[in-house]
């Protein structure tokens, strides 16, 4: 073990396994050195009974100092109880509009409008909007997404404002 410096990350030299080299300062912070000779800054931790280990960044996009600091800070999330690989993961893994459409149907066209209203509603949501922006992450949406929805359905206005009320009804 040795304080990570620019030095020791530099001189680090593959194997033929992953190859861990441990700073002695930040407990769990290292660098893992692959067979092809990548060197990735990675923390090691304990959430619960379950070790752990994070990816903090790539050498050279991050230098050791840079990756000294996002280890430290990490280990403040840690110790306040946070889970940063968990958070991660959920960050990747989020709501699709496409998840909430079935419950949006059931909860509110289903039971608010006419039979009528309804088949027109699915009929948008099915054709137009799941198609366009679907796929995408609820909270990664925003108005762009939702304005070229909009302006690519320009040459039917009417129905384009419908989409656009019922997208806005969905959210």
């Amino acid at each position: 073990m040795a304080k990570l410096t620019k030095t020791v990350v530099d001189n680090s030299k593959p194997a033929a396994k992953d190859r861990f080299i441990y700073d002695d300062a930040i407990t769990g912070f290292g660098l893992k050195v692959t067979p092809t000779g990548r060197k990735v800054f990675v923390l090691d931790y304990r959430a619960g009974r379950r070790t752990r280990r994070v990816t903090i960044g790539k050498f050279p996009d991050l230098t050791a100092h840079q990756a000294r600091i996002e280890a430290e800070r990490l280990r403040g999330e840690i110790a306040a109880g946070g889970d940063p690989a968990v958070a991660r993961r959920e960050a990747k893994q989020g709501v699709t509009l496409v998840d909430i459409a079935p419950e949006f149907l059931a909860a509110h066209v289903d039971v608010r409008l006419k039979t009528s209203s309804a088949k027109n509603v699915r009929w948008q949501i099915n054709k137009f909007i799941l198609p366009a922006i679907g796929q995408r992450i609820l909270r990664e949406i925003d108005r762009g997404d939702v304005a070229r929805l909009h302006h690519k359905m320009r040459d039917r206005p009417y129905l384009a404002n419908r989409v656009l009320a019922t997208v806005s009804k969905m959210m």
